[in-house]
């Protein structure tokens, strides 16, 4: 178990442990924080004995958009306030959810001097009064707040409207109020560079030997970097490294780019099952949305493949975390046009001027009496002139012929 699942494994246990407790309204909100320090996979549970409930969903986000809802059972419609959003009602007082999201310009500031400063609340208060995370017609009579952040990130400061406890756990920071309601969170921390926040560098190498990718070359991309945990949506900063790959793939003369999804050999959790019920399926899904990012940013689609590996592919030992982070991978493989790989198109060319080629014949006159010495030009089908040559001609270095390329039967495309 590494340390995210460490940290993951407390927030829950503590969340397990407020349940105990016999409420009317508890609820639970964890989020998991990308190192990056935007992006985000948010947990949220509420147990109640209400016969009914509904769920306001924000403006930007669908049913669809959900990872995981239950109870499954639920009618989505548009909220009466206008502002965009979604309900869902469902009977029963109980419900969880799991999404990703980033955080927005409202939620997040970062300071000249590289501080994030996070607030949960927009600042407005609705028609009912209520504002924040509030519940009604009653207050939460338990509510925890949970953040688990990774190792670069560190957490500065922390605030919230009411009155609880804060604990901290290594990365772990909760808090706990009772009778609370109409609640808000502040917190500040700063983010460390590591290396899926730094600047993705798109090296190529060769492909591995393989006949059906003999010649290619490949990049690979960190699927951390690219994908939250257990997704297939991109992250922010996974967004700007395929614009900028698509930019740079725009600009060359490929003939084939093959994407291809890999995975750990770590089975998926039951909620994630729903969604991809092996790692093939989660491999094929970020495959091909990387290919559809490409397409729509002006890739040839024509060109286009994709390929997905789950965990069959591996190129690090599964039995340690360093080993499945390498083995979580998009690779992308790319044909010139050439037929060659960009490392072999620019292999050094061979100088025809200091040795003749096997393509050219160097012709030398003979000395005969009769007729006058003629130049031989040899594999010619064009009758030679029978006129005198010169008495001190120079050798003549036949022009060499030019080298035909066989034509490239087309790959598969997607």
């Amino acid at each position: 178990m590494n340390k995210m699942q460490q940290y993951a494994f407390f927030a829950i246990a503590l969340c397990s442990f407020s349940s105990i407790v016999q409420a009317q309204v508890a609820r639970e909100d964890i989020l998991i924080l990308n190192e990056n320090g935007r992006d985000y996979t948010a947990y949220k549970t509420l147990r109640s004995d209400l016969p009914k409930r509904q769920v306001t969903l924000d403006a930007q986000e669908s049913a669809g958009d959900l990872i995981y809802f239950h109870p499954d059972n639920y009618t989505a419609t548009p909220a009466t306030n206008g502002n965009g959003q979604t309900l869902l009602s469902f009977d029963g007082g109980s419900y969880a959810l799991m999404r990703t999201g980033r955080f927005t310009n409202k939620e997040l500031a970062i300071t000249s001097d590289g501080v994030y400063q996070f607030s949960s609340w927009n600042g407005q208060t609705l028609a009912n009064g209520h504002y924040g995370k509030w519940n009604t017609p009653n207050p939460f009579t338990q509510f925890s707040y949970v953040w688990v952040v990774p190792d670069n990130i560190e957490i500065l400061k922390y605030n919230a409207n009411q009155k609880g406890e804060w604990q901290r756990s290594g990365q772990t920071l909760a808090w706990t109020g009772k009778d609370v309601n109409d609640l808000t969170f502040e917190i500040t921390y700063r983010v460390g560079s590591t290396a899926t926040t730094r600047p993705t560098t798109l090296g190529e190498t060769p492909a591995p030997a393989d006949a059906s990718t003999s010649g290619l070359s490949r990049i690979t991309l960190d699927s951390g970097s690219l994908f939250p945990s257990g997704s297939h949506r991109f992250t922010g900063a996974g967004e700007k490294v395929l614009t900028d790959l698509a930019e740079k793939l725009r600009r060359r003369n490929a003939s084939k780019i093959i994407v291809e999804g890999h995975t750990d050999n770590q089975p998926l959790k039951p909620y994630l099952r729903e969604t991809y019920p092996s790692n093939w399926e989660l491999s094929a899904a970020r495959a091909t949305i990387v290919v559809r990012w490409l397409a729509e940013h002006g890739v040839d689609a024509d060109i286009l493949e994709a390929r997905a590996y789950g965990e069959q592919r591996p190129v690090a030992d599964n039995s340690s975390a360093q080993g499945r982070a390498k083995n979580r991978r998009i690779e992308i493989l790319v044909e010139d046009k050439t037929g060659r790989s960009p490392r072999q198109a620019s292999a050094k060319k061979v100088d025809r001027t200091q040795a003749p080629s096997s393509n050219s014949t160097l012709t030398v006159p003979k000395a005969k009496p009769e007729p006058p010495p003629q130049p031989a030009l040899k594999n010619r089908a064009t009758p030679v002139s029978q006129s005198p040559a010169p008495a001190q001609q120079a050798p003549v270095e036949e022009p060499a012929e030019p080298e035909l390329k066989k034509p490239r039967s087309p790959g598969f495309v997607r």
